[in-house]
């Protein structure tokens, strides 16, 4: 620092006299300073360490998985008729007077055309002729139940096209059917699955289709008579059971249902466990294999505070059955 007072002084001789009257005022305190240090360099501290209590000192970890579950029912369609779906197209607004010497046009997506010749019997318009196209039988008369206006099926194996019109007629968008001069409403089978159905002449919305099972969107265990735009469907109306080593914990709307194994089904939505799930734990009843009660005394998500366990790991249940990993900190 001597640059300092050079800078501050005239001659050399006056800033050597203020660095020497500096460090003299000065000296006691650094004396003072250097004595603190070696005192406290030879000090020695005595200390003891005095365990702390935690907020927490385990955690609890469901063994299994949690799910929401609207116990919805479905139709299940027959076996024999669900093998045609991809075959088999919906026709609406067929005309009154038919005329097969005409053909029936196609116009696909893409603007391509097939004209496609028909014969009498080609397309279905009763409940029977649908079941006959399918290969299904039938004792009862249908057509009385039926009330089928003007739509009716075409079955594309029974039509007098190649496989590669056929395969053209599959893998793509049909834009356009006419015949006679008229407009044709067309779906394919799968797609005529949409909207609604009919269980004993009441609506019931369509939630989705699952291989041969036709997903509802109600809860219903009875119905005679299950129709789709006026036709008798070769199916049977079922409802979905909660499985016995399926635990309901919330019985509501959705259920909340606790399950060892994990479950694939489009019915069950999983609850993620990084939500707090313990909620639909009954802290009062829990138990260890023995079936001694366990008392928690507090708890915040996954972490609880419990006396009295001497293993660091165990399994415990409560009253539902519900398992959970009990791991000690």
């Amino acid at each position: 620092m001597q640059h300092y007072y050079h800078a501050f002084s005239q001659t050399k001789e006056e800033a050597e006299k203020k660095i020497e009257y500096v460090e003299n005022e000065i000296l006691p305190f650094k004396q003072y300073i250097d004595t603190a240090i070696k005192t406290l360099e030879n000090k020695k501290v005595k200390a003891r360490w005095q365990k702390v209590e935690a907020d927490f000192n385990a955690t609890l970890v469901l063994k299994g998985y949690l799910y929401e579950y609207d116990a919805l029912s479905h139709i299940k369609l027959d076996n024999e008729f669900y093998r045609h779906l991809d075959s088999i197209i919906f026709l609406q607004n067929i005309p009154n007077n038919s005329d097969y010497d005409e053909k029936l046009i196609v116009v696909l997506e893409n603007n391509e055309r097939i004209k496609i010749s028909l014969k009498n019997g080609d397309i279905a318009q009763g409940c029977m002729a649908l079941y006959k196209l399918c290969n299904i039988s039938y004792e009862q008369e249908l057509d009385s139940i039926c009330d089928i206006k003007n739509n009716g099926f075409i079955h594309l194996d029974s039509l007098q096209i190649d496989d590669h019109e056929k395969k053209k007629l599959t893998d793509n968008t049909i834009k356009k059917v006419s015949w006679n001069g008229d407009d044709i409403y067309t779906k394919t089978l799968k797609e005529w699955f949409g909207g609604q159905v009919e269980l004993d002449s009441k609506q019931a919305s369509i939630k989705g289709i699952e291989n041969n099972k036709i997903l509802l969107d109600i809860n219903t265990n009875k119905a005679s008579i299950i129709q789709k735009d006026g036709f008798l469907l070769p199916a049977s109306l079922e409802s979905n059971h909660i499985q016995d080593n399926h635990k309901v914990l919330i019985d509501g709307r959705p259920k909340i249902i606790y399950c060892s194994n994990k479950v694939e089904n489009p019915l069950y939505k999983q609850i993620k466990k990084t939500i707090d799930y313990i909620d639909y734990c009954d802290f009062k009843s829990l138990c260890d294999e023995n079936e001694n009660k366990i008392d928690i005394e507090k708890k915040d998500f996954n972490k609880v505070w419990v006396k009295n366990i001497k293993k660091d790991k165990i399994t415990l249940h409560d009253k539902n059955q519900v398992l959970y990993t009990f791991r000690k900190e």
